[in-house]
């Protein structure tokens, strides 16, 4: 946000609920009033229609953000983000999820060391079980994969 500040930039911040961003709105006039800012709160859907994706479209692009958050669960905010990146008129495109709650303050935040360690995911797991629901598929991968490693079955593949 300083260097967005320090340009007097425009977010645009997609996603969540109206009264999560309405706490977002007033935290950014507070903290960071040289940042022009605008919210949309598409309906809560696993898969958006053409008119919906029309309307969040038009949207962003009204406003020409420079930076776009997106914060509509994963994966589907970077579904959506991939999909529609040719039409958008943003110069960059972050999807940040939780990270809404997060600032808004509605939701404690993860202490940095779990970031650091790439661990986050799994403190969140415990904080909110609907997320392990979600994801369980590529948790147990995950951890069949830490155990195949741990007793020599499987081999790192160099990236």
């Amino acid at each position: 946000m300083k260097s967005l500040r320090n340009m007097n930039g425009k977010a645009f911040f997609m996603g969540s609920s109206p009264a999560i961003l309405k706490k977002i709105e007033d935290k950014i006039k507070r903290e960071y009033p040289e940042i022009q800012s605008e919210f949309y709160s598409p309906a809560f859907k696993d898969e958006f229609n053409d008119e919906d994706n029309a309307a969040m479209i038009s949207a962003v692009n009204s406003f020409k953000p420079n930076i776009l958050f997106i914060g509509m669960t994963c994966p589907k905010q970077e579904k959506w983000a991939v999909k529609h990146k040719e039409v958008l008129d943003t110069g960059l495109i972050i999807c940040i999820g939780n990270v809404f709650d997060w600032f808004a303050g509605t939701q404690k935040s993860i202490s940095p060391i779990w970031f650091k360690l790439r661990m986050g995911w799994l403190v969140r797991i415990f904080l909110r079980p609907e997320i392990f629901k979600r994801n369980i598929g590529n948790q147990m991968k995950f951890f069949i994969d830490v155990i195949l490693l741990f007793l020599r079955l499987k081999k790192i593949k160099n990236i």
